[in-house]
């Protein structure tokens, strides 16, 4: 992937130098058919900026205008635009290979946008990852096709991320012909990896929590993982609820009861 991609190019924030280096760096994949920056990215970057993180956005949208902010790109957010290739996973990787110094922060979270909220405080989730003894950490895991952590939220701790393995691992992330392929070699197929290489790896919130084995906790168990606490809620189950997800169209007049808050402003 970073042999036919374009290099990212600085859009927006913090103008970061060559060889930045931090102790707490999220890097978000964003996506998005226009400009328009939502309310989620909005108050998560800001989260994230307050518990002491520098957040890189790394956009693949394709409209040609700059990301439109509903109020200033926050102190301590870098945006970057690059190619729509190798989805989230190619964003990541980017963002990686541009900045290499990030390989050795204490804590580096990778994220996407596709999660609505955060509807409350984040400080027991980041507190849960940086004090977790493991060296990956993911916000919610599956045993969908095979156990793994749900990709949109993963974390690694004490510079992993710079080690033989888990650095080449990233060089070589490939353009997959499909978003499903990319799932099966690079989600359910990281937790193999990290297994035979050694990594000890831990979940802020299991899936037997929540659902049975094969199910995705995020999607059919979204209304339990919010009573243990998860502050988020898929943008797929409030928007565009799959026939299974019988309790989809319920997103709205749960969050509004349990958060005062209105789902269509996080979209």
């Amino acid at each position: 992937m970073l042999e036919v991609a374009t290099a990212p190019r600085y859009e927006a924030g913090q103008d970061l130098p060559s060889g930045f280096v931090a102790d707490r760096v999220a890097i978000m994949a964003h996506f998005s058919p226009d400009a328009r920056i939502t309310r989620s990215v909005q108050t998560l970057s800001e989260r994230l900026v307050g518990h002491g993180y520098h957040v890189i956005i790394m956009s693949s949208s394709e409209v040609a205008s700059p990301l439109a902010w509903p109020a200033a790109v926050p102190a301590g957010v870098t945006v970057y635009r690059r190619p729509n290739v190798g989805y989230d996973f190619g964003s990541w990787a980017a963002a990686l290979a541009l900045h290499p110094g990030i390989s050795r922060a204490a804590d580096v979270i990778l994220l996407n946008d596709s999660l609505l909220g955060p509807f409350a405080p984040i400080a027991g989730i980041i507190e849960s990852f940086e004090s977790a003894p493991v060296d990956i950490w993911g916000l919610v895991d599956s045993t969908h096709v095979a156990r793994h952590l749900q990709s949109y939220w993963v974390g690694y701790r004490g510079g992993v991320l710079a080690e033989p393995p888990l650095r080449q691992w990233w060089q070589d992330i490939r353009v997959e012909p499909t978003k499903q392929a990319i799932i099966n070699r690079y989600e359910v197929g990281a937790m193999r990896y990290w297994r035979r290489n050694g990594y000890a790896v831990g979940v802020g919130f299991p899936y037997d929590l929540v659902v049975r084995d094969g199910f995705n906790p995020a999607s059919f168990g979204w209304r339990r993982l919010l009573e243990f606490g998860y502050p988020f809620v898929k943008r797929e189950i409030a928007v565009n609820p799959p026939p299974e997800i019988r309790d989809g169209h319920q997103v709205r007049e749960v969050i509004l009861a349990r958060f005062g808050e209105d789902i269509e402003e996080w979209v």
